[in-house]
């Protein structure tokens, strides 16, 4: 929903679609290095509300158990009513936790059968690749989804790690 939003407004701000483009992808990138930022201490609650509009679940990696739940909740997308409110969620996060928000460009990623990559295998290398650094994850599940067909929607993926709490 995010990055249909963000072309809307890339749409009517822009005109060209090569320019519209590289506006797109520039947003894109500099919304991921603001978000880039959590990894290194920033997480340090044991709680986390958030909620969705219209949006994938977020993908809550639990570290103890080596594990993957779906955060997700069945709301009206954003903007589409104007008195519109919303309900949130709380999640419970440990030291060592992952959460990963991504738009539906990383997850309807087809392949030659037209079968989508997929919040299975999404979550499957999340759970195989979360010791090392968020940076590593990124570039392995960009590479993953790379492997398995064409993009033709906009991929935007945020993870965040939670930390011990800083006494």
């Amino acid at each position: 929903m995010y990055g249909a939003a963000l072309e809307r407004l890339a749409r009517a701000y822009e005109p060209d679609t090569d320019r519209r483009l590289d506006l797109l992808q520039e947003v894109h990138v500099a919304l991921w290095r603001s978000f880039a930022l959590f990894d290194g201490g920033a997480l340090c609650a044991r709680k986390v509300e958030y909620t969705l509009a219209g949006e994938r679940p977020i993908l809550h990696y639990h570290a103890r158990p080596k594990t993957v739940s779906h955060l997700a909740m069945e709301q009206f997308p954003l903007g589409l009513f104007a008195n519109a409110t919303f309900e949130n969620g709380v999640a419970e996060v440990e030291p060592g936790d992952i959460l990963a928000l991504l738009t539906d460009g990383l997850v309807e990623v087809t392949d030659a059968n037209d079968e989508q990559f997929g919040l299975e295998r999404i979550s499957e290398i999340v759970v195989q690749n979360a010791a090392g650094p968020l940076a590593d994850l990124t570039e392995t599940l960009f590479a993953a989804v790379r492997r398995y067909g064409r993009q033709d929607d906009d991929e935007t993926l945020i993870l965040v790690r939670a930390n011990r709490r800083k006494e």
